[in-house]
């Protein structure tokens, strides 16, 4: 029987969130494993390559699971599922658990799907918390600058450089 073997490569959960209050994160998971040949698990990527892997991810709110999304990896590769959740106040344990799936298509019999790789991280809900959903000030210079950066046609590290420049030539004038 052929298997996948994901893993969770990294969880931005956030550390903090204010309560009530829909906040939303990325899990980067990798994809292992044989391909899926003749596997009832089996997917075809957006670029109809045929040896993807159905790949389930799951956040999980003090053990409720809340959320659910599906990516579709070929082994080797790496995808993003963005995952969401409202808390209440208090203290909570987030828990994003990615699936091992597999069987062969051909025996009839459904075959579970089993957690493969976890992460948990503990999350503070109060009133003063800052919110994950909005963007920080170095967020928001780095989308500045990359929005610059595809005005202009360049990479943002060519517009910092042109800056840091200018700034170097201002202040020797």
């Amino acid at each position: 029987m052929t298997e996948s073997n994901p893993s969770i490569v990294s969880a931005s959960i956030p550390p903090e969130a204010p309560p009530n209050d829909r906040f939303t994160f990325d899990v980067r998971v990798r994809q292992g494993g044989p391909d899926p040949w003749a596997s009832e698990d089996a997917c075809v990527q957006s670029n109809l390559d045929v040896r993807g892997w159905k790949t389930p991810v799951a956040l999980e709110v003090d053990g409720e699971e809340v959320d659910r999304k599906e990516l579709c990896l070929v082994s080797g590769n790496t995808g993003t599922a963005t995952l969401s959740a409202s808390l209440s106040e208090g203290n909570h344990t987030l828990k994003v658990v990615v699936y091992q799936v597999g069987g062969n298509a051909y025996d009839l019999e459904n075959t579970p799907h089993e957690p493969n790789d976890d992460v948990s991280q503990t999350v503070s809900v109060t009133t003063d918390a800052t919110d994950p959903s909005r963007p920080t000030t170095g967020d928001r210079i780095s989308e500045r600058l990359a929005s610059l950066a595809d005005a202009l046609g360049g990479t943002t590290q060519q517009i910092a450089f042109g800056m840091a420049l200018a700034v170097v030539l201002l202040m020797v004038i």
